[in-house]
């Protein structure tokens, strides 16, 4: 968070879209997007920027489309078990869930 303090030169700019400025691969947007990513938002290792990008696509289906509870606890519960299993998704899943909500048209 200093980094982002810094960054901001001291003013009160530390909303979400600054920070993907900072953080988020070269040229990827905060704002929502209907499509799967390429890529994990954050520099992750290759293994878990695979799980990253599964794991967007599960969360855009989610966003996307009304689900019986039934199926958004199947996929709430996988993606909660993925972050279990690799720790370093969670703050992926972090921001990709701010991703998904910021401008999102459907909200």
């Amino acid at each position: 968070m200093e980094e982002l303090d810094a960054e901001s030169g001291g003013k009160d700019d530390t909303t979400f879209k600054r920070f993907a400025q900072i953080f988020f691969r070269d040229g990827t947007s905060a704002s929502y997007n209907p499509n799967p990513l390429k890529y994990s938002l954050l520099r992750l290792s290759n293994m878990h920027s695979l799980i990253a990008i599964e794991l967007y696509k599960v969360l855009l289906k989610l966003t996307a489309a009304d689900h019986s509870i039934d199926h958004q606890y199947i996929a709430i519960n996988y993606v909660a078990q993925q972050i279990a299993s690799h720790w370093p998704l969670g703050d992926e899943v972090m921001v990709q869930l701010c991703k998904l909500t910021t401008d999102n048209p459907n909200s």
